[in-house]
């Protein structure tokens, strides 16, 4: 059995509902915006952006739990006294890609998955317009 890990789902539009999930509270949408906070596995996971989408709303979820080469590399940068990332919101940020250099998608990533993730998720619109870091 997989791991129940802390995953956020952002709800938007669609019919109103809501889902009980064991061992955590009632997620209710009522058709507008939902934020939930779940510990789900992630086949769990995907099953809960199923029904989003089966209710007609757009969903995004992301884990929010690290896995254990993620916390060593913070520990390590922590430790070492440099900054991880270019700026503020460089940690809450669709591009945010820990497996390239500089942590970043929007510069790092080759152009057509750039491109093809700017014309598939509204995240990555938002958040690239919001990028303070000159590019």
């Amino acid at each position: 059995m997989s791991e129940r890990l802390m995953w956020t789902f952002r709800i938007v539009g669609g019919d109103p509902f809501d889902l009980q999930v064991l061992g955590n509270p009632s997620a209710e949408h009522g058709g507008g915006l939902s934020i939930w906070h779940l510990r789900v596995t992630d086949p769990h996971a995907l099953e809960i952006e199923e029904v989003a989408k089966l209710h007609g709303a757009r969903v995004m979820a992301h884990c929010q739990t690290e896995t254990d080469e993620q916390t060593a590399m913070h520990k390590k940068m922590l430790e070492s006294g440099d900054s991880l990332f270019s700026c503020l919101l460089c940690a809450e940020c669709y591009w945010l890609d820990l497996q390239v250099e500089g942590y970043c998608g929007m510069t790092e990533w080759p152009p057509e998955r750039r491109q093809a993730a700017l014309e598939s998720f509204e995240g990555a619109v938002e958040d690239a317009a919001a990028c303070p870091v000159p590019r």
